[in-house]
């Protein structure tokens, strides 16, 4: 029988096809963003190839920026990076969310690009992985998606018959995780003088294969064997252990090709390809294609010509040279462009102007000759086609006749992805070199961050965007305004550089155009480009014009709120609030609303979207009637205009202070006739001055009195209260000369006296409100428009005065600071760079120290930028002392130790060590934030670094010999005053990074230092070790010791002598230790000991006896079998961290540390059986033990939130109860491969 039912298809099968219909459409973008990434890839690229011409391997390059991560350099490669990994963490993501049918073409069309991804950018993680200290990254560290990548790409070997990529990158991206590795393994050789350890030295032998298999089959890039590479130095270190005990003496292939230097050939052009030049050609057959390079240079005459002529011929590939007049050269043959222009670079500006094949070179002259058949064409109908454009093309005036049709084709010929580049490149070859408009993208972004000035961003914006118009290319086909650009310009200048007009004139109104016009005029006559928008217009409202600008105008008039569409626009700009002046044209600042519009009123019964529509267009109505806006009167339009572009202006000269355009923008909110007590506060030198001046000259002509007191403080102290107060209503009056007492100033007697007029009072410089009070007459006769403007380094001041929101005045941004100093240093950057990092965005600091570096008598600018810093010119001293005077002993004690030793350390740290001292600290930390000398910045204490210089100067000025200061930090000074055993007892702190000193001290260093209380000997960069020699053993350490913080201790165990009774903090990392103390100690006060990685460590005894420690340590001390008896009992310990402590076998009962909350065993591979856990347990880490079981006691562990259990072989079953445990979010049970059954957790993570 026939199934007569109609055939339906379910919701389900619907929504899967929609489902599936997206996923395709995500897919396709995907692919089509793939060559998005090559901008970021081509920038990585020539920082590699950039460090390789300094002889620096990029990896090592990359690794010390890292150590310094606001340097320029680390900040560029890292935004390429970062936008590089989002992107193919996204791509593996999605494939493997795939069916493996429909992977097979993806990973065709991602093979080349994932693998040159992953061969460039892995090295950079690898570099920041080890710079934090870590190890293992092959099997620890490594992301998913490099491995998913590297095994992609080895399936594709395969099919293909083992083609091999690796051309200019190492084959292996995890090489230098090898390298670090051998590194290590080497340094623990030479720290723990194991010469017969198999283990370590089987681990060299298989890393001299690995390397040797790598280099025999040129898989390896040439930088490895840079002289400064960690590869060389491994090899220099290797050399001298082998042929000891433990290691084979005979010589082998990789040794006899590193001691012959055989390396130095390694990937040239003979060894890759033969002995003549022809068999290099050959290879165009093999793949390689034929490029023709066109390069844009200066040469100034005949012998320059030749000479670069001679040099770009003796470049490895190069067929041809072809050279065009003093500035085009034509390169023909198979090479690497960068490399032609980092050897021209060494004497001449060269920049790329544009790589093809030759192929492609053929196929757009075809192409142009069809394009130059249909200009003509064109040309010959008549002159409606065409425009015409003349310019300065240097050596005189040049006419260029070209149709808009012929730009429109051009236009068209690209996706608008590439409307940049196809603009660039239309320009180039049709238009007259305007200025810029001959340049490619390249051109243009090496032009802005050269000439980095806002006047010239602003002529490249106003000669494109003219250019465009002047061609009537309408707004949407503009290829300026497309979204490259946009985001090109704000990456580059963080900015916009023109100033948008929005007007509404759908009746034609003459007036009003003529209006418009004064205001486009008033505008070029100042250089800067308007951009004019009619919002009567039917068109959307492109966003991008928002974006574009900063700065804005909008003039109302009686048609502003006549159509739906015209609304909507002021609905659009009030949302990115661009607008910043107003201008009632034909309507008062009243009249504003929709009340009386007809339409309006009829649209708020259509239907609800409507009704939305309506509600907010009231909205953004009530918005524009809360901001006070400028007023046209009868026979006014020409001042107006002037005046409305003079405010649009200025703000526009302010070079775009974020400080300046908020402040403004706060203002602007209110009515003139409400009062306002604004208050602006920030620290030394920051600029509170020339802003509070900037706002005082833009607001003083709405004022009838006006009344502006620079350093208010000082003259205070000068003149007195009473001869302040008696000048400032001397002024208020009009009176010469006038005396009040200030009791006879009444609140009542002074607003009716100041009803009929506006006051604007500037106080700079306030220090106590009751001064600013006493001199004014108090803050409540203010009132009826009248403005007060406080400024004050203390933000608490300003609140006294009754100031409702005090604005933090912020320090320059990274590229207002580059402008201020190229005012001074032109054209040398690493000086800029210096400069700027040492000012901290602080304006008076970079405008004293780049005054002194631009004096011509300065030949080492480096060197006396240093000098500065250690001698702080006398306007930065002054400029702190004022705030550094008013502190008490307490607050200036805890200011020079957090300079000299704790900038960018944990606040809570800090206060716990100082608090031992006897300082007060949290009421000194506060104090100092209130004084703006220091900040907070996630709990870490930031101090500006010129703050920081002038406290290590004060502490300098103390003594000229170095052993009768109190804080030393300087290595040499401290080198020198050990070495001598100088010290006194007149030291309370040592802070010495030894990385690069090897000193031998003697047993009495530290006997006469009676009052050191911080002692820190640490390295900075990793893979040093500290070497501070003891051959003699150490009598003793003082007794007032805080912080004992020594990393590589080289002695068994601490001097017997020392008293650690006032000990806060132990941080011994990598010490040579087996015990602690010989005997009992008092260790009452210690909090926090650090022992991490003492490998021969194997008694903590004494740490029964610290009945206070809250952190314990113990990570990678691998002889340690039993701490049973060593953990306190006290139940104050909040972390014990054991991990990698591979002996490890009997734990104590934990039942009683009822602080703790993370307990880490992860890989004590012996530890078999754990009696209990703490009652309050957060984070428990059992990974990579023997156990068996959990102890019953972990079902009542309420707050249990990470219980990580991977690779825990033996572990069969989990306790019943846990798994009703309603706090654990994240379980690990990856590896667990006796497990046999798991049940359902209630709130885990998936």
């Amino acid at each position: 029988m026939v199934d007569s039912r109609p055939i339906s298809m379910s919701d389900d099968v619907i929504n899967r096809m929609e489902e599936r219909m997206r996923e395709k459409i995500e897919r396709a973008d995907m692919v089509n963003q793939l060559k998005d990434m090559k901008i970021p890839m081509l920038n990585i690229d020539c920082y590699r190839k950039i460090s390789k011409k300094d002889k620096t391997c990029y990896y090592d390059r990359f690794k010390t920026h890292t150590a310094s991560p606001f340097s320029r350099d680390y900040l560029d490669v890292w935004i390429h990076k970062n936008e590089l990994d989002n992107y193919w963490k996204s791509v593996v993501t999605e494939i493997e969310r795939m069916p493996e049918e429909e992977t097979l073409i993806l990973k065709s069309l991602f093979i080349y690009s994932g693998t040159m991804y992953r061969r460039m950018i892995e090295p950079l993680d690898i570099a920041e992985y080890y710079l934090s200290g870590r190890e293992e990254y092959r099997t620890l560290g490594r992301s998913h998606h490099y491995v998913m990548l590297e095994k992609w790409f080895g399936n594709e070997l395969i099919k293909s018959g083992g083609s091999d990529l690796s051309d200019l990158l190492t084959f292996d991206s995890c090489f230098w995780a090898e390298v670090e590795e051998a590194m290590i393994v080497l340094n623990l050789l030479k720290t723990q003088k194991l010469m017969r350890d198999e283990v370590l030295t089987r681990k060299l032998a298989c890393f001299e294969e690995y390397v040797w298999e790598m280099i025999r089959k040129r898989e390896v890039s040439s930088e490895i064997f840079l002289e400064k590479s960690s590869f060389m130095r491994w090899w220099k270190e290797y050399k001298e252990i082998k042929g000891r005990d433990g290691f084979d003496s005979s010589p082998s292939d990789f040794t006899e090709f590193m001691n012959t230097r055989k390396y130095e050939s390694y990937g040239l052009l003979e060894d890759r390809t033969g002995d003549s030049l022809k068999s290099f050609v050959d290879e165009k057959d093999k793949g390689h294609k034929m490029l023709v390079v066109v390069l844009k240079i200066h040469l100034r005459n005949e012998k320059e010509k030749h000479k670069a002529l001679l040099t770009i011929s003796k470049i490895a590939g190069v067929i041809s040279v072809s050279l065009n007049g003093y500035q085009r050269i034509t390169v023909i043959g198979i090479m690497d462009p960068v490399v032609i222009v980092n050897k021209l670079r060494k004497y001449w500006r060269v920049i790329i102007n544009s790589v093809a094949t030759k192929e492609k070179i053929q196929q757009k002259k075809e192409n142009s000759k069809e394009l130059s058949e249909k200009q003509v064409e064109t040309s010959d109908k008549g002159k409606d086609g065409k425009s015409v454009l003349s310019g300065d093309s240097g050596s005189g005036s040049i006419i260029a006749t070209v149709t808009s049709k012929s730009i429109h084709t051009a236009l068209n010929m690209s996706k608008p992805n590439d409307d940049w580049s196809s603009f660039c490149e239309f320009l180039g070859t049709h238009l007259p070199p305007l200025n810029l408009s001959d340049c490619r993208a390249e051109d243009v972004i090496d032009f802005l961050r050269i000439q980095q000035a806002s006047g010239d961003v602003e002529a490249l914006v106003g000669h494109l965007s003219a250019t465009c118009e002047a061609y009537g290319i309408k707004l949407k086909e503009n290829p300026f305004r497309s979204l490259a650009v946009a985001r090109f310009l704000k990456e580059v200048t963080r900015e916009s550089q023109c100033i948008l007009v929005f007007w509404c004139n759908d009746s034609h109104d003459v007036d009003e155009s003529r209006f418009m016009e004064k205001i486009s005029e008033e505008l070029h006559k100042r250089e800067v480009t308007p951009l004019m928008y009619n919002l009567s217009g039917r068109e959307d409202l492109d966003t991008e014009l928002l974006d574009r600008s900063s700065v804005g105008i909008v003039v109302l008039s009686n048609s502003h709120a006549c159509s739906s569409e015209s609304l909507d626009h002021l609905v659009a700009i009030m949302e990115h609030w661009k607008a910043q002046d107003f201008v009632y044209f034909k309507e008062t600042h009243s009249d504003t609303g929709l009340e009386g519009r007809e339409e309006a009123v009829q649209l708020q019964y259509l239907n609800p979207i409507q009704a939305d529509r309506v509600h907010n267009w009231k909205a953004a109505m009530a918005e524009i009637a809360s901001i006070y806006g400028h007023e046209r009167t009868e026979g006014t339009q020409v001042m107006l205009a002037k005046e409305v572009v003079r405010n649009a202006c200025i703000r526009l000269d302010l070079k775009k202070s974020k400080n300046v355009a908020r402040i403004l923008a706060f203002l602007n909110k209110s009515q003139p006739s409400d009062a306002e007590i604004v208050g602006l506060w920030g620290m030394a030198g920051i600029g509170k001055t020339s802003i509070a001046r900037e706002i005082y000259g833009i607001l003083a002509p709405q004022y009838d009195l006006c009344y502006f007191l620079e350093d208010f403080y000082l003259t205070c102290q000068k003149k007195g209260l009473r001869q302040m107060r008696d000048d400032f209503f001397s002024k208020v009056f009009g009176e010469i000369s006038l005396s009040i007492s200030a009791c006879d100033i009444k609140p009542s007697f002074m607003r009716d006296w100041s009803h009929s007029k506006t006051i604007l009072v500037v106080l700079d410089g306030v220090n106590y409100a009751r001064d600013a009070e006493a001199v004014i007459g108090g803050f409540g006769w203010f009132s009826h428009g009248h403005r007060i403007i406080l400024t004050s380094r203390r933000k608490q001041v300003l609140l006294q005065c009754k100031v409702k929101e005090p604005y933090e005045i912020q320090s320059l941004w990274e590229f207002e600071s580059f402008r201020l100093c190229k005012q001074y240093l032109n054209g040398e950057s690493e000086v800029i760079s210096e400069l700027m990092s040492c000012s901290s965005g602080i304006p008076l600091s970079l405008e004293v120290f780049g005054s002194s570096l631009s004096k011509e008598h300065i030949n080492n600018k480096k060197e006396h930028l240093q000098w500065l810093r250690r001698n702080p010119p006398t306007k930065i001293q002054e400029a702190f002392q004022r705030s550094f005077s008013g502190l008490d002993e307490n607050e200036k004690n805890i200011f020079l130790d957090l300079a000299c030793f704790f900038r960018g350390e944990n606040k809570d740290d800090v206060v716990q060590i100082l608090d031992a001292c006897g300082f007060f600290t949290y009421l000194g930390i506060c104090e100092l934030i209130d004084e703006s000398l220091i900040s907070l910045v996630d709990n870490r204490i930031e101090i500006p670094i010129p703050f920081q210089d002038i406290g290590r100067f004060i502490v300098n000025q103390e003594d000229k010999d170095p052993c009768e200061r109190s804080r030393l930090w300087d290595s040499n000074d401290i080198a020198d005053v050990l070495s001598k055993n100088s010290g006194t007892e007149a030291i309370e702190g040592i802070f010495m990074d030894a990385c690069d000193l090897t000193c031998a001290l003697s047993p009495t260093v530290f006997s006469n230092m009676h009052g050191l209380r911080l002692l820190k000997f640490y390295c900075s960069t990793s893979g040093n070790e500290c070497k501070l020699n003891l051959p003699q053993g150490l009598d003793t350490l003082p007794d007032e010791l805080r912080l004992l913080h020594w990393e590589y201790y080289p002695l068994k165990y601490l001097p017997k002598k020392f008293d650690p009774e006032n000990l806060v903090e132990v941080n011994m990392p990598y010490s040579n230790m087996e015990k602690l103390w010989e005997g009992k100690k008092n260790l009452g006060k210690l909090k926090k000991i650090k022992l991490s990685h003492s490998r021969k460590l194997t008694d903590i005894m004494m740490l029964s006896e610290a009945m206070n420690l809250e952190q314990i340590d113990l990570e990678g001390c691998t002889s340690l079998v039993d701490v049973s008896t060593s953990i306190p009992l006290s139940g104050k310990v909040v972390s014990l961290n054991m991990k990698d402590c591979s002996s490890l076998r009997t734990l104590p009962a934990m039942v009683g540390l009822t602080s703790l909350k993370l307990l880490s065993l992860t890989d004590c591979s012996e530890l078999e059986e754990i009696q209990d856990f703490a009652p309050n347990l957060k984070q428990l880490y059992l990974a990579g033990t023997l156990i068996r079981e959990l102890p019953l006691s972990i079902e009542n562990i309420g707050q249990l939130v990470t219980l990580d259990l991977e690779n825990c072989r033996r572990l069969q079953h989990l306790p019943f109860g846990i798994r009703n445990s309603r706090s654990i979010v994240e379980l690990k049970l990856s590896g667990c491969t006796s497990l046999k059954r798991i049940r359902a957790f209630q709130n885990l993570r998936p």
